[in-house]
């Protein structure tokens, strides 16, 4: 499946967080019918939760995005961008934030998280641990 060129400028995505909205990355959409068409009904996008403290560095509580969730049962899939072009998951930073993300969602909420590429998008073992949690 080819993706999408995210047309949005640095000024455009600067301009679009000042007012509180976010473009998603282009490499990290999936379609509503794609999930659909493999038996899945669309997750929440961009579902957010809020940390337990104040994250390093910033004056506020910033929430963390789940790029798609399932909050009814408490299932995540995140698409890791950038991971062949040194982006924000693969960089000392980022990769420290994901890990203090996932171990708290995880860990103190109980939360699965699916990780994968944008090009690796599982589908089937998506649904296979969506009818797991379904069953417990």
């Amino acid at each position: 499946m080819p993706i999408a060129k995210n047309t949005v400028t640095r000024a455009q995505a600067a301009k679009l967080m000042k007012k509180g909205r976010r473009k998603k990355n282009a490499a990290t959409k999936i379609p509503a019918h794609l999930w659909v068409m493999n038996g899945i009904v669309p997750p929440k996008e961009e579902h957010r939760i809020y940390p337990p403290k104040l994250r390093e560095g910033r004056k506020k509580l910033v929430p963390w995005r789940i790029d798609f969730a399932f909050p009814s049962v408490r299932v995540a899939v995140e698409i890791e961008g950038g991971t062949f072009s040194r982006g924000r998951h693969v960089r000392p930073k980022g990769y420290q934030d994901d890990m203090e993300k996932y171990n708290y969602i995880c860990g103190e909420l109980g939360w699965r998280i699916l990780r994968y590429t944008p090009q690796k998008v599982d589908y089937e073992q998506i649904k296979r641990v969506l009818k797991e949690v379904i069953k417990c």
